[in-house]
């Protein structure tokens, strides 16, 4: 019984077929890069052993099916890189074994579930130039097992939540503009900088640039990062223009 269907970067085209639910055993499903340019069939979510899904730059269109993201063994969804597909983000059951979820370059919307706050297993969490609005949630700031967090490029203007992982794991948060990387980040956010960042031993990059961040930097955040950057950002009501590096010891 075929467990794995690897086809990316194939010549395989068109429509994921209706039969592939008939693959009751299949753990893993990768088209990424081959020309789907079409809808995601909802007979994807009666795959019960799937673990992971890589839909990464598929061309894919329309609606995610909202279903998919409540299989109970699915621990990674990628579907970056889709820029018609469309979708939003469900209320996730607590016993999620979900690790990474990458949504960026797409267009997701909505508001942010605060249950996201409670996948003690999420690891990876890309949500950036997509079209989510509101608040984040106060919820994400106690994420425990959290390493990789971008939020940029969307309209969140409220608060951003104090960050209170209980293992510090987080080594990149992205909520701004970094070009080098090729990843749109803007997020607008328009209040102090939580100081609970720099209780972030693990810190490894923080990008704050294009935002309204007004206030000082946490006095403890600089000694835990190794690059720190910021640029066209607003500290103490004075625009600024540079990039700080900040090295270990």
């Amino acid at each position: 019984m075929l467990t794995s269907l690897n086809l990316s970067i194939s010549e395989f085209s068109g429509q994921i077929p209706s039969e592939i639910s008939n693959l009751h055993r299949l753990s893993s499903l990768d088209l990424s890069y081959v020309d789907l340019a079409s809808h995601i069939p909802s007979v994807l979510a009666n795959l019960s052993s799937l673990t992971s899904l890589n839909l990464d730059s598929c061309g894919l269109q329309g609606m995610f099916p909202l279903a998919i993201f409540q299989r109970p063994k699915l621990e990674t969804i990628w579907l970056v890189r889709n820029s018609d597909l469309k979708g939003y983000l469900p209320e996730f059951n607590i016993s999620t074994k979900l690790k990474e979820l990458a949504l960026w370059n797409t267009r997701f919307s909505g508001v942010l579930p605060a249950s996201i706050g409670n996948i003690d297993s999420l690891e990876y969490l890309g949500l950036g130039n997509c079209n989510f609005t509101g608040s984040v949630p106060s919820t994400w700031g106690n994420i425990p097992n959290l390493k990789f967090l971008n939020l940029g490029n969307n309209s969140f203007t409220d608060e951003l939540p104090s960050i209170n992982f209980k293992t510090f794991y987080l080594y990149i948060i992205s909520l701004s503009i970094y070009l080098k990387l090729k990843v749109l980040l803007n997020c607008y956010f328009t209040m102090l900088v939580p100081p609970t960042l720099g209780n972030l031993t693990k810190l490894y990059k923080l990008y704050l640039q294009s935002n309204h961040f007004t206030g000082e930097l946490p006095g403890n955040l600089t000694s835990s990062v190794f690059f720190f950057f910021f640029f066209y950002s607003s500290f103490g009501f004075f625009q600024v223009r540079l990039i700080k590096f900040v090295v270990k010891n």
